[in-house]
């Protein structure tokens, strides 16, 4: 450490606040929060001071300290946090899984509200459920709810715009609020027992039933008693049994986790109304002593838009849980706590996070394991140089030649990695010429700063492979692997075949071998993936072709149309009189809209 920063260290001040650590080119390695600055940081560089791994290697790579003062503690661990999910520092912890679970959201302001699956919480006037940690669960649920409770599902536009029922209401899926089928009176009914359905609170919703469908039958309206029946029947069937209860019916969050030298594993059991409902897992690599690691996840965690329950309860106790639980209190605008519990029910919830941590934890080695040996097999049967930690795959698709697009899909040790997906509008390419189109993509790709893939995988045959390899050539590319992956030509033949470059031969798994599935799998996302862009260019292209021909709309007004009307052929449908109630839309404009729409259905 130089002279300069010694003495630059020296003059930090005494109060609370951030300190960052800086390395080549400007790159901040670390950002901690300290009651003491000063003695904080030069606690780093002392012989008796931190001595874990990662320390003593930022000692060497260290080349500056910046420091931000707060007025106290409180400031200081907050902003800690919002410099950690800004910069990502690569010591800080790094949640794997940072996204955010569904929510139900329900508008009560509304005479009809539908239900919306919404992934943060605001804070609004609607009513919020969850969150619900099964995105396919809750949609499950949902689907069962509309066989009892026929809510509508349509977005806004459509609802408002409706002059007779959906389909939906024909085969009993919807009652048909948009043309008065139901009273608002008898719809907040319908909503009242969704929210209770959507709790688990499945008992009163019955009890309701029986009585009704007993009343209807006492009144000879026996096809709404068959009904009511139905729907009894299928909510006992689908009645979930709940493992844990409590005499107290509030809502938890149980912090278990497992640790093995460097590997963690968090695990949140969450407890909704006195019932365990769900889990999730976090598994990470970090340094950090325990307590520093738990303080950072629980605030970016909690922070970050997840639910705020009524008790937090902790595996061991944190210096900081005092002002942890002010900041989470105040995030939540009511009433939490945040406790080590040392006996009783809530210990025990503790100590079976734990165990479900440890689980998770061998569960996770092992699958690493088991998609290690898959892409062992997957090098040594295409022949690869390099180990195929990171594999990109291309596909191209259009539509006769038009609107051309290239996709990219990126798989990180066997696992899709999302925020790596590229999308490609083909510039330089006229009509179908699917060779010409993969080396635009291939040079876009390797011209920009991102790190190389260990293979890049062509969906396409020889003819593919080997354009892709004339780009790598031109560029001096031989760190790279380079496969294409195609179907046999005969119409029985399924077997997938595997080009290298200039080799005319291809390379074929065993049938139903694991390793195959995986690169199918690969494949298939990068053909989705194309699809989908094709399909949103060509439905933006309808759409514009439709109404940027009529002077005056632009962008802002095309959106304002479409939200109040739904489509083009809803706005054609209207009078003068309804499209001058949107903003902007004056008489002239409106009929110059109708006739540009007219004329283009009519040459359509």
């Amino acid at each position: 450490m130089s002279t300069e920063l010694q003495d630059k260290i020296a003059r930090l001040p005494k109060s609370p606040g951030v300190y960052l650590m800086i390395g080549d080119g400007d790159e901040i390695l670390y950002v901690g929060k300290a009651k003491e600055l000063r003695q904080r940081v030069r606690n780093y560089f002392t012989r008796s001071g931190d001595n874990r791994l990662f320390i003593q290697f930022m000692r060497r790579v260290l080349r500056d300290v910046r420091c931000i003062v707060t007025h106290n503690e409180k400031e200081a661990m907050l902003l800690e946090n919002t410099l950690i999910k800004k910069h990502k520092p690569r010591y800080n912890i790094q949640l794997r899984d940072d996204k955010q679970f569904l929510n139900v959201r329900i508008d009560r302001k509304k005479a009809f509200p539908r239900i919306e699956l919404v992934r943060r919480v605001r804070k609004d006037d609607a009513t919020y459920l969850g969150p619900f940690h099964s995105a396919g669960g809750l949609r499950h649920t949902l689907r069962f709810i509309q066989g009892i409770v026929p809510l509508r599902d349509c977005k806004d536009s459509i609802f408002n715009n409706r002059s007779r029922p959906c389909l939906k209401y024909e085969i009993g899926r919807c009652c048909a609020p948009c043309v008065d089928y139901v009273s608002e009176a008898e719809y907040s009914e319908m909503i009242d027992t969704a929210v209770k359905v959507i709790k688990g609170e499945r008992e009163e919703v019955i009890a309701r039933l029986e009585a009704e469908m007993k009343a209807e039958a006492g009144k000879l309206n026996f096809e709404r008693a068959a009904r009511l029946r139905d729907q009894l029947g299928a909510l006992r069937k689908t009645r979930e049994r709940q493992d844990v209860e409590s005499h107290r019916r509030v809502d938890r969050d149980v912090v278990g986790w497992h640790r093995e030298a460097g590997f963690l594993e968090i695990k949140l059991l969450f407890v909704r109304d006195g019932k365990l409902v769900n889990s999730q897992g976090y598994s990470f690599e970090s340094g950090l002593p325990d307590e520093e690691l738990l303080t950072q996840f629980l605030m970016r965690y909690y922070t970050s838009g997840a639910y705020l329950p009524d008790e937090i309860l902790l595996p061991s106790e944190l210096d900081d849980r005092p002002l942890l639980e002010e900041i989470l209190r105040d995030e939540r605008g009511a009433a939490l706590s945040v406790a080590v519990p040392q006996r009783g029910e809530k210990r025990r919830l503790v100590e079976m996070a734990h165990v479900n941590a440890q689980e998770s934890f061998r569960f996770r080695m092992k699958d690493g394991e088991r998609k290690t040996n898959l892409l062992i097999a997957i090098q040594q049967r295409l022949q690869l140089q390099r180990f195929p930690e990171v594999i990109e795959c291309y596909d191209i698709s259009n539509l006769q030649g038009q609107l051309s697009v290239g996709s990219r899909v990126v798989f990180r040790h066997g696992q899709p990695d999302k925020k790596s997906y590229r999308k490609y509008k083909i510039r330089s390419i006229e009509g179908i010429d699917d060779y010409g189109s993969i080396q635009e993509v291939l040079r876009r790709r390797l011209a920009d700063d991102e790190v190389r893939p260990d293979l890049m995988l062509i969906d396409g045959g020889l003819g593919h492979v080997n354009a892709a390899a004339e780009v790598f050539a031109d560029l001096g590319i031989d760190d790279v692997d380079l496969r294409s992956i195609a179907k046999a030509r005969a119409r029985r033949d399924t077997e997938e075949r595997f080009f290298t470059p200039s080799r005319s031969t291809p390379e074929r798994f065993p049938e139903g071998a694991a390793e195959l599935h995986l690169l199918q799998r690969l494949r298939d996302e990068a053909h989705r993936f194309a699809i989908t862009y094709h399909r949103q260019l060509r439905s933006k292209a309808l759409t514009a072709s439709a109404l940027d021909q009529v002077p005056g709309i632009g962008p802002a007004r095309r959106r304002a149309l479409l939200d109040q009307f739904g489509s083009v052929d809803g706005i054609r449908q209207r009078e003068i009189e309804e499209l001058t109630s949107v903003p902007g839309i004056t008489t002239a404009l409106a009929r110059a809209i109708l006739e540009a729409l007219t004329n283009d259905e009519s040459s359509a």
